[in-house]
């Protein structure tokens, strides 16, 4: 007896379980940073707080979500303390969407000088974007890595060395430095500097940047819970080549188990947030 019909029907559910079982994990991260930069905006559109707002807006320049633009513009609009302004336009730069380049150059004609200035800054940042058609830095689909953004480079990172914190594996400190320099490299507002001061006077002096800054990484923890990963991540940003310390970015992100290496994976993604909120710190007060 010919049993193959048979055969076939249960391999095709199979399939087609397998299949969506790997989509609902492609996607629940994206999920959740979706459901975040939601929280984030209503946040940032309704909190009472100055500054609780512009930490909203600082979240968000973290998440670099195209879809959180036009909220982001439309609060802008309605939006009545400069600094918060000011932040919003920051993040919106660091986004590089040309969507908010209507808005920001808006915002150029500001009462508040702060506000203006940052504007204008943003103003370069988002005429580039448009000029060059740039989307976002998503990973790529062949080797998942990130794709640098086309944004003009504008501030030069010399990149310190990545400290583990008591407690924390050496052995991550090596990979902990290379997400630390691929977090930069997919910033196309950055230009990474490793080499003498010389150089990277030269550097700045060619390619006209506006700024130079010095990031030192601790990993404050990496420990494992029910839920994933959780890895804690500080960057002490400092002038260069000063090294006058400026302030501290830290994030801590927990990453469910998955493909790949679990602690990789969450050090990769808590470097990338922390870094992201760095240089949204940094774009805003350049000048």
């Amino acid at each position: 007896m010919d049993r193959r019909p048979t055969a076939r029907r249960p391999s095709r559910l199979v399939v087609a379980f397998l299949a969506l079982a790997a989509l609902c994990g492609r996607e629940s991260i994206a999920h959740a940073q979706s459901a975040r930069a939601s929280f984030l905006l209503q946040m940032l559109r309704s909190n009472p707080e100055p500054r609780v707002r512009t930490n909203a807006a600082l979240r968000l320049g973290e998440l670099r979500e195209p879809a959180s633009v036009v909220p982001m513009v439309d609060i802008l609009n309605t939006e009545r303390d400069a600094t918060v302004q000011a932040t919003i336009i920051a993040t919106l730069a660091s986004i590089g969407d040309p969507r908010a380049l209507p808005a920001v150059q808006q915002a150029t004609r500001s009462s508040s000088r702060d506000v203006a200035a940052q504007a204008r800054r943003a103003v370069g940042l988002l005429q580039a974007a448009a000029s060059t058609a740039v989307g976002t830095n998503n990973a790529d689909s062949t080797n998942g890595t990130p794709t640098r953004s086309n944004a003009t480079p504008v501030v030069l990172i010399a990149t310190g060395r990545v400290n583990v914190q008591s407690g924390v594996p050496s052995s991550l400190q090596s990979s902990a430095q290379r997400a630390l320099e691929s977090a930069l490299d997919a910033r196309g507002e950055v230009v990474r500097h490793s080499g003498s001061t010389a150089q990277a006077s030269s550097t700045i002096r060619t390619r006209r940047l506006r700024g130079a800054h010095q990031f030192d990484v601790n990993i404050q923890s990496v420990t494992q819970q029910a839920n994933g990963v959780r890895v804690a991540v500080s960057i002490v940003v400092s002038t260069f080549p000063g090294r006058a310390y400026e302030f501290d970015s830290s994030s801590a992100v927990t990453v469910s188990g998955g493909g790949g290496d679990p602690q990789q994976g969450a050090i990769s993604t808590a470097m990338t947030a922390a870094v992201g909120r760095a240089l949204t710190q940094v774009l805003s007060t350049i000048r």
